[in-house]
Parts: C-alpha cells; sequence; structure tokens
C-alpha cells in the first residue's frame, strides 16, 4: 500500500487473501475475505467519535471565509467615476491625508454634501445594487469648530472659524477671519496629531517641522504663504531652520517624552495660512469643466496655471526640495469664478493665479540626485518606479505628477482609469481590446505600463468648430504631457522642461519674478 493510501486511510486496514491479519485495536476489524466484482466486502465497523471535554476550551478557531480577497477584483473603486464625478459645496477644498510611514493612497474626492450617494468609479463594471452607495454620517466635530476663536501668537491677533473647507484624515481646514477686521480673512490648517503611542507623536513632531521650516524658508509667489502658527510640541527655531538642510532635527533630550503627555493633553496643532478664494483647482474643474472648456478663456486660464506650477516646482527643485504630492487638489485658485470674463486675460495678469499648498510630504535632498524609497503620496498621481517599490528621483516623480495633472485637465478624467464609454465607439483600438482594459487590469497596472491615451483631446483637435487659437493651446499642454508621463529614463525634469526651446511659451505667459531664483 503507498503511502499516500496509508495517510488517507491510518484508521482503516483491509485484508486481502494469502495476507497474515495483523493484530489490531479491537475497534477496527476488517473484511474476513477478498471481495469479487459479484460479492460485497463485508461491513467495516469503526469506533464512534471519541468523546472531548468541552468545558476547557476557552475560543473557537477563526473562520475562513471566501471574501474576495484571494481572486482579482473587479475595479469598484470608490472614487470619482472621471477627474470631476463627485459633488461638493463650491469652497470645499481637499487637504492631503498624511500618516508618517510608507503608504500609498488612492486620490480622493471631496466628500459630497449636496447630496445622498457617492459616485463610483466604472458603473458600468458593477452590480446594480451596489452603485449607490450610502455616505458616511457628517462628522460633528467639523460643526463644532464653527464659531471657535484661535489666537495667532506671533500676529498678535484672534480668528474666528467661519467655514470648513476640506479636510482629510489627519487635518482639518477652516476658513477665518480676524475678530477686529472682517477683511481680514486666512485659512487655518488644523493636525490632529494621533495619540496612540510614542513613535506616532513622534513622527509627527517631524511632520510639523518639516512643514513649517519649508513654508518659512521657501518663498515664492506660487507657493501658499505661512503667516502664523501655534502648536503645542516644543520645537525650538533652530529645529525649524534645520528642516532645510536635509538633515534630521537634533532635538532636545527629554523633548519627546514631553511632548507624548503635552499632545496627549492637547494634540491640535494651528498653521495660519494665506486664503485662496477660488477653492482648489479639482473642485473648480468639476463645477465649471462642461460649460468652460469650450471657450478659449478656459485654456488660456489653464495655460497660465501650468505655467505657474511649471516654474513653482523648478523654484522649489533648486532648492532640492521635492513636494511629492502634487495633485488638483492642492493646487488652490487665488480668484473667484465671476472674475473670469470673456475679456479675462492670464497673461497679462502679474499676481500668481494659483498656489501649490500642502508640503507634508515634501522632503529636503541631502545630494541633488539623492535617490529615495519611501512610498508616498495618492496612487492616480505617483510614478511607476515608486509604485513598484524602486527607489526613485523625487523631482522626477513630482514631474511624473505634473503630468497626470495637465493630463486631467485636459481629458477631464485620470490617465490610468478605465477609458470612458462615450469615447469607445469612435476609438481607433478595437473593441474588444477595449474591453478587456475595461474589465481586467487596474488602475495600478496601468500606471506601472504607462498606458495611456489621448481620447477626449483627439476628438477635439478634430472637431471644426474650435477655434484654431484653442487647438493651439491645447497641443501646447500635450506635448508637455508627452515628456513627463513616459519612462524615468526619458522623462524630463520641470527645470529642463521651463528652460527647453520647445516650450517658450511657458516663460511667455509668466512675470519675470516668477522666474527669479530658478536655475
Amino acid at each position: 500500500m503507498q503511502r499516500k493510501d496509508q495517510h488517507r486511510w491510518r484508521s482503516l486496514r483491509i485484508e486481502v487473501p494469502g495476507m497474515k491479519p495483523k493484530q489490531e485495536s479491537p475497534t477496527l476489524q476488517s473484511p474476513a475475505s477478498a471481495f469479487s466484482p459479484t460479492q460485497l466486502a463485508d461491513p467495516i465497523e469503526i469506533s464512534s467519535s471519541p468523546t472531548y471535554d468541552t468545558r476547557n476550551i476557552t475560543q473557537l478557531p477563526t473562520p475562513v471565509i471566501n471574501s474576495g480577497l484571494f481572486t482579482q477584483p473587479k475595479i469598484n473603486l470608490l472614487k470619482r467615476s472621471h477627474v470631476h464625478g463627485s459633488i461638493s459645496s463650491g469652497n470645499h477644498r481637499a487637504v492631503s491625508e498624511f500618516q508618517p510611514g510608507t503608504f500609498i493612497k488612492r486620490a480622493e474626492t471631496p466628500n459630497p454634501t449636496s447630496t445622498s450617494i457617492r459616485h463610483v468609479s466604472n458603473p458600468s463594471l458593477i452590480d446594480e445594487d451596489v452603485k449607490l452607495v450610502p455616505l458616511p454620517p457628517s462628522d460633528s466635530e467639523d460643526f463644532k469648530l464653527i464659531g471657535q476663536i484661535q489666537q495667532a501668537p506671533h500676529l498678535q491677533k484672534s480668528y474666528v472659524f467661519d467655514e470648513v473647507v476640506g479636510s482629510g484624515t489627519f487635518s482639518t481646514v477652516v476658513r477665518a477671519h480676524s475678530t477686529t477686521n472682517l477683511d481680514d480673512v486666512v485659512a487655518v490648517k488644523i493636525v490632529n496629531v494621533p495619540t496612540e503611542s510614542k513613535e506616532e507623536v513622534s513622527n509627527f513632531r517631524l511632520y510639523i517641522c518639516r512643514e513649517l521650516g519649508l513654508l518659512t524658508h521657501l518663498k515664492h509667489p506660487c507657493i501658499v504663504g505661512l503667516l502664523d502658527y501655534s502648536v503645542n510640541f516644543s520645537i525650538t527655531q533652530d529645529e525649524i531652520d534645520e528642516a532645510l538642510t536635509g538633515n534630521p532635527p537634533s532635538v532636545p533630550p527629554g523633548a519627546e517624552m514631553y511632548d507624548y503627555y503635552n499632545i496627549k493633553m492637547f494634540n491640535q496643532q494651528f498653521f495660519f495660512l494665506q486664503y485662496s478664494p477660488g477653492g482648489n483647482l479639482f473642485q473648480w474643474l468639476y463645477e465649471h469643466y462642461s460649460t468652460a472648456s469650450r471657450r478659449i478663456v478656459f485654456w488660456k486660464l489653464m495655460r497660465r496655471i501650468v505655467a505657474e506650477l511649471i516654474a513653482c516646482l523648478a523654484f522649489i527643485h533648486s532648492h532640492d526640495v521635492v513636494h511629492r504630492d502634487l495633485k488638483l487638489e492642492n493646487v488652490l485658485l487665488n480668484f473667484k469664478t465671476e472674475d473670469v470674463s470673456t475679456s479675462f486675460e492670464p497673461s497679462a495678469i502679474d499676481s500668481p493665479l494659483c498656489t501649490l499648498t500642502d508640503f507634508g510630504l515634501s522632503k529636503k535632498l541631502t545630494l541633488p540626485n539623492q535617490l529615495l524609497t519611501t512610498k508616498c503620496g495618492s496612487q492616480d498621481y505617483v510614478s511607476p518606479e515608486l509604485l513598484m517599490g524602486l527607489q526613485y528621483d523625487g523631482k522626477l516623480l513630482d514631474s511624473w505628477s505634473l503630468g497626470v495633472l495637465i493630463y486631467a485637465v485636459l481629458e477631464d478624467r485620470l490617465p490610468f482609469d478605465v477609458p470612458p464609454l462615450e469615447f469607445m465607439s469612435s476609438s481607433s483600438i478595437s473593441p474588444s481590446v477595449l474591453k478587456r482594459r475595461r474589465k481586467k487590469h487596474n488602475p495600478a497596472h496601468r500606471i506601472a505600463m504607462i498606458d495611456w491615451e489621448w481620447l477626449r483631446v483627439s476628438a477635439t483637435l478634430k472637431d471644426d468648430t474650435n477655434s484654431e487659437a484653442m487647438k493651439a493651446i491645447i497641443r501646447q499642454l500635450t506635448s508637455v504631457v508627452e515628456v513627463l508621463l513616459v519612462r524615468k529614463d526619458k522623462r524630463l525634469s520641470v527645470t529642463r522642461v521651463l528652460h527647453d526651446e520647445r516650450f517658450q511659451w511657458i516663460k511667455e505667459q509668466l512675470p519675470s519674478t516668477f522666474l527669479e531664483h530658478v536655475i
């Protein structure tokens, strides 16, 4: 008898003719003789199941339930159906959800406030009964903030919280006005430090120190201005200054223990920032893309915003600082919609039209070509090399993220989402390939494969009703994307893009002060 049979029937033995019976347990008897095809063997007697004493059992085994984790899931992420597919109040601003450590998050949509459902990505792939996902209950903590007064210690001013304009996992942003001047309006970023462990508090200490240092020392028209701050960490000015050196700050002896117990008592930290009345670029595009994108003034405005972002990134890269969280939600607008009229000429304006914010994931490099390993940011905007866990160039990561952002402006969707149904019939790609793309690969796979294409842009350029001036701007923007959303060995840094003769139009859009100190 083979070993596997002995293992399978280890409590059962069958006798055949010519085999000498062995002594066996009295509770088990084998057939007395062999059986023929016309004769059944005698029944086998097997002892009854043993009795167990259950009084000593303190825990039942954990059941294994197939919840779909062991199979390739459909693409049914709870996110926008396209880049502007979520509803929110006009002034909502999305804030990066920072958690110190290694993580990548799927880019999120500002929480809808004017509807009772959440839009789901790729609704055609999802069962009808799960297309409408109920929203989570609103956070009552946000309402508790309204009307509170917070002191800006260095400005020696007090501000009243008016409205919550954005929130993340660990932070909330409110609009506030001075108690003595209603026209003095600021944005207050409230960081809620988790206090479950000393390590978490220590990580947030470094995070806050880094953001304070970068915002204190990096001065550019398109970088959000830090007006004041109020933190109850024992952070010294020397530590804030050291944040721009790239070296770990020297924490005073006993500071970590002091901070841990101090933050346990009150964990909110306050950043008083320049207020941008237009909200963020993500929300603005969602509200105005469908009506504004057929007007030339819209594309002039987008070209100017892209030029400002390129100059801003080139500036921070010249200081060996990388942002690592560039996305539509982190671009704030310094104009109101009513300011954008037919006669609006963005290139003639000397003040910045947009502001780059949220430097919580930024890093000061110790060497200009330093390679990084920390996986952070929003999945929709991270480069293939970061997503695959390879060492990456932080400056080229920012280049990739900028390419994703410009693509989203042009196509009204993110580049690695599945192609929208409206373009499937007009695409030159075979229907079977499009169907396979929609059902098989998730966005992370397409990012790794750098699998994207122009759909809306192609249709717009073929449309004879669109002006040649509008098409010319679209071609300028697409030419930038095509040198950014490529492999890292072919990808241009934003500094090279800024100085490349093919993109001379970028400098032509900007005041000279925006290009100062850019190497």
